[in-house]
């Protein structure tokens, strides 16, 4: 860059009416020469000075370029979080799935070895809940009516109902009528006749 510097012109002692030689009239400011070294010198400054202008806008740029970058990768760390915990659930529920399905198993097991293995669909269902307890309950009502039948087949030796007196089946009884069979001095009795 080249600086372009002017010869100062030299002084001459001029007079204006009323003034004194050598002094300047009052109002005015003498005219300051500079030489090579006071131009260098402020060149040098004006360029330090617009040196550290530059640096600091610099600095400010980079700073807010750095604070930018670690905004977006707060970001996106708040991300990466949020995916490590839905991972994290996501472990925790194949986990507990696992844990249910082995559980399950060392139930049909420990049945199987006892000879209860029409209980496992029981334990299957989800007793928190009251749907799960109604088909609970039903799958019991049917496996108890299930054994029932087998036993009274087992002692009865045959699939056929017992047949009463002279190879008839019994008719069905009230429950009064088996009460007056059974208490037969109660069914004659005033006060309890109204009870059967």
């Amino acid at each position: 860059m080249a600086v372009a510097t002017q010869e100062p012109e030299p002084k001459t002692a001029t007079t204006e009416p009323g003034s004194v030689a050598g002094t300047e009239p009052k109002g005015t400011t003498p005219e300051q020469t500079y030489s090579e070294a006071d131009l260098d010198r402020l060149t040098q400054k004006a360029l330090k000075t617009r040196e550290a202008n530059l640096k600091a806008e610099a600095d400010a740029r980079v700073e807010k370029v750095r604070k930018d970058l670690e905004e977006r990768q707060l970001a996106e760390q708040g991300k990466h979080k949020e995916l490590a915990e839905n991972y994290k659930a996501e472990l925790s529920a194949m986990q507990a799935d696992k844990a249910a399905a082995e559980l399950k198993a060392q139930t049909a097991e420990m049945l199987g070895k006892k000879n209860l293995s029409a209980l496992s669909l029981i334990f299957d269902q989800d007793l928190g809940s009251l749907g799960g307890r109604e088909v609970a309950t039903e799958a019991l009502t049917k496996i108890i009516d299930d054994t029932v039948d087998v036993r009274v087949k087992e002692r009865l030796g045959t699939p056929q109902p017992p047949r009463g007196s002279g190879g008839k089946t019994p008719a069905a009884q009230t429950d009064s009528e088996r009460l007056k069979k059974r208490y037969p001095t109660m069914a004659a009795d005033p006060k309890w006749a109204g009870l059967m």
